[in-house]
């Protein structure tokens, strides 16, 4: 009898034990999924000139190359689109924005429009001390580019401003490149 008294005490305080602890275990608050990020896109037959080609400029023909990506799109329609455009683009050395839509990013009603620059050779490369082709490259995000200055040691251990990379992103952005090469004879530039 007294085996059993304590066998009953035991199952009370298991049993007490297991609603005490359901009682006390909150659910888990269900979240809401969250949305995949997807890459922004473009219309390769809306882009022009044609991605990828040499794009020859006769400066007796012509005054300013036009560029043209049309057919923006997003997947994540509540996105704004951001864009950078760089010439011969070598990180650290030369990072310089040649055209941007600054700090407000194209909305879903803007895609349609889509992006559009002008270059003039002549004027526009003359910084290069080389010679061609030269290179147009267009970034485009789904997230603003950042702009991050920093202080690096130089060879003496003097602090040294420099300018990251104009390319920077967020790790969450998505983005895409085109790239465009420019070639012209600098002898036929009248300046």
């Amino acid at each position: 009898m007294h085996f059993i008294s304590i066998l009953r005490n035991i199952f009370v305080i298991v049993l007490v034990g297991v609603i005490c602890e359901a009682c006390l275990v909150p659910m888990p608050i269900e979240q809401e999924p969250i949305a995949p990020n997807y890459q922004p896109y473009y219309l390769f037959e809306q882009t022009m000139p044609v991605p990828g080609e040499l794009v020859l400029y006769e400066p007796a023909q012509q005054e300013n190359i036009r560029f043209v990506v049309a057919g923006l799109n997003d997947l994540n329609q509540d996105d704004l689109l951001y864009w950078r455009v760089f010439l011969n683009y070598e990180g650290k050395y030369y990072n310089a924005i040649f055209r941007s839509n600054i700090d407000s990013g194209l909305s879903k009603e803007d895609w349609s429009k889509g992006i559009s620059f002008e270059l003039d050779p002549c004027f526009d490369f003359k910084i290069f001390n080389l010679k061609g082709p030269f290179r147009v490259e267009l970034v485009v995000s789904d997230r603003p580019f950042l702009d991050l200055n920093a202080i690096e040691l130089d060879q003496n251990g003097e602090e040294e401003f420099i300018l990251l990379p104009n390319q920077m992103l967020p790790d969450q952005a998505k983005s895409f490149r085109i790239h465009w090469m420019v070639d012209y004879d600098k002898n036929n530039c009248i300046l």
